[in-house]
């Protein structure tokens, strides 16, 4: 017998549902880790590098990674996340550096960045160097 079936046997507990999980619970846990990772760097970083990269997959789906490192004030190196996320549309320098804007300023890390690391890529290179100064 599954363990989940074993909840319907508790008295006065009613198991969420599947969707529920997925719909609610799952999306509402999401928001609260990726608010404490905001929080986090936050109060850790005084200044940070990014690294990113942009790819297309096999099904012609175009994604951006966008990770930020840092040093905390003990001295220990910190490596998060950012975002990865599709990013449909044209690869230009214009639409990278919007991009990267958008996820800088979600984490609140636009006025902490030092320098940014990437491919050689033509678009990429230029939104950073000459978009993004």
């Amino acid at each position: 017998m599954k363990d989940s079936a074993n909840l319907r046997f508790i008295p006065g507990y009613e198991p969420p549902s599947r969707k529920t999980i997925s719909s609610s619970l799952i999306p509402a846990l999401y928001v609260q880790k990726r608010n404490e990772c905001i929080s986090m760097v936050q109060n850790e970083a005084e200044s940070v590098c990014i690294t990113t990269d942009c790819w297309t997959s096999s099904l012609n789906e175009s994604f951006i990674a966008v990770t930020a490192h840092y040093i905390t004030k003990y001295f220990d190196s910190r490596s998060i996340l950012l975002e990865c996320r599709s990013f449909p549309g044209n690869h230009t320098s214009h639409n990278l550096a919007e991009e990267l804007r958008v996820i800088t300023k979600e984490w609140n890390l636009s006025n902490k960045i030092l320098f940014a690391v990437s491919d050689n890529a033509s678009n990429i290179c230029n939104a950073i160097q000459i978009e993004l100064k």
